[in-house]
């Protein structure tokens, strides 16, 4: 089988310190699947895509691939044009892995999302969508935490993001419109365990592995969050004291319904492939629905890809289902 492999260019512009980390860490989980791939006898080809999509035309003009696996997640930079590159691939009927364009678009954009999982009845911390600082007037949900709303790999995200009072949010809001534009989202910060559900599809059905992200070595001074350097940055210390534990270590009820609300959001959203789902376990022990992530990063030291021994499967097996996914939805 052919397969081409998508990446994207980095930024031109830096919006956030260290942007580049997680461009890279795109490029590292390009190397894998390749190898992956090689590995069970497909031919491969690894293909950068920047602003002109006439590299990517020609690319499936003369490759001729039987499937694209598709690890863009901005186009230029812009995080706004990742679901360009499947649009544009469903129009070559070209199959693509990973989540539809449809989903891309609504996932990125984080207020609607958690809009929709309101609406279906799954949890999700009290929010709003800010487009000036004195929507902040009313807000009485504090502690708080202030993100961008179409910005993915936790660009954004520092120790500042969680605030503690108007004033503190107000300066917060200013710095994320000024570096990412409106709306920016805030919602109550839930100070808890955070888990992280991997789910990949498979011929059999949905399968799950469930990790926790490991805040104990954080200084107590410090809100217990995923920053982006903790995500990207290995000489930081956010990133060295915030480790996966895999797999998490839940009593047999909340495990249960944390695999309840990911089966069902993933039905909910009409999601395909393969995803992530981050959840946050408040003091009574009601897990909290942040965020979906569709197409998660799959590089070998990432949280999915520990998760895969939970799910019986081994680096080559899963991003093999991740290919055979794509062609049955052709």
């Amino acid at each position: 089988m052919r397969v081409l492999i998508l990446v994207n260019a980095p930024a031109i512009v830096e919006r956030w310190e260290g942007e580049a980390a997680s461009d890279r860490g795109v490029e590292h989980a390009a190397t894998a699947v390749r190898s992956a791939l090689e590995r069970r006898g497909h031919q491969v080809v690894p293909l950068l895509v920047g602003a002109d999509p006439g590299p990517l035309l020609r690319a499936v003009h003369e490759f001729k691939p039987d499937a694209v696996f598709n690890l863009c997640e901005t186009i230029g930079g812009n995080s706004r044009l990742e679901a360009a590159v499947p649009f544009l691939l469903r129009w070559l009927k070209v199959p693509c892995t990973g989540n539809t364009p449809e989903a891309l678009v609504l996932l990125l954009d984080k207020i609607c999302t958690k809009r929709l999982l309101r609406d279906v009845g799954l949890p999700t911390p009290p929010f709003a969508a800010l487009y000036d600082s004195r929507g902040l007037d009313g807000w009485q949900d504090w502690p708080a935490i202030l993100k961008p709303s179409t910005e993915d790999a936790s660009l954004g995200i520092d120790f500042g993001s969680v605030v503690y009072d108007v004033e503190a949010a107000k300066d917060r809001f200013e710095l994320l419109f000024d570096r990412f534009g409106l709306p920016v989202l805030i919602e109550r910060y839930i100070d808890g365990r955070e888990l992280n559900v991997a789910i990949l599809a498979t011929e059999d059905g949905l399968r799950f592995g469930i990790n926790e992200i490991d805040y104990s070595d954080l200084p107590p001074d410090r809100p217990k969050i995923l920053t982006y350097d903790a995500k990207w940055s290995e000489e930081s210390e956010e990133f060295m004291k915030t480790p996966v534990k895999a797999p998490a270590i839940l009593e047999p009820a909340l495990d249960a319904e944390v695999r309840k609300l990911a089966a069902t959001a993933f039905s909910a959203l009409d999601l395909r492939g393969y995803a992530r789902l981050d959840l946050r376990v408040d003091a009574d022990g009601k897990p909290w629905i942040l965020e979906l992530n569709p197409n998660p990063d799959i590089a070998p030291d990432t949280g999915f890809v520990k998760s895969l021994p939970q799910m019986g499967l081994t680096y080559d097996d899963a991003i093999e289902q991740i290919v055979r996914t794509a062609l049955k939805s052709k």
